[in-house]
């Protein structure tokens, strides 16, 4: 797996060659795809050109920047607390 970025305030020109590069890297239905985004909005509409594009969208797995940094955390320091995931740094700021 490659990790490749494409910067773009075209929306519709990053969807495209998201969809190329889908396409180009072949895979089986079931095999997760990565996809990073800023925000949950993007997820939906992105889920929705994908499938208005490609006719189905099955397995893609969208995370935000900081869930990679997470997951890379949590790979390379498995015995470490979790004190970057999200839910632990919301309870730390708002006391909940």
């Amino acid at each position: 797996m490659a990790l490749e970025l494409y910067a773009s305030s075209a929306l519709e020109k990053l969807c495209n060659q998201l969809v190329n590069d889908l396409d180009r890297d072949g895979g089986g239905v079931f095999d997760p795809r990565w996809i990073i985004t800023q925000t949950d909005g993007m997820d939906g509409w992105l889920r929705e050109r994908l499938a208005r594009t490609r006719g189905l969208s099955l397995n893609d797995c969208f995370l935000r920047t900081n869930d990679v940094l997470v997951e890379l955390y949590r790979l390379l320091c498995p015995a470490q607390p979790r004190a970057l995931e999200r839910e632990v740094m919301v309870c730390i700021v708002t006391g909940k």
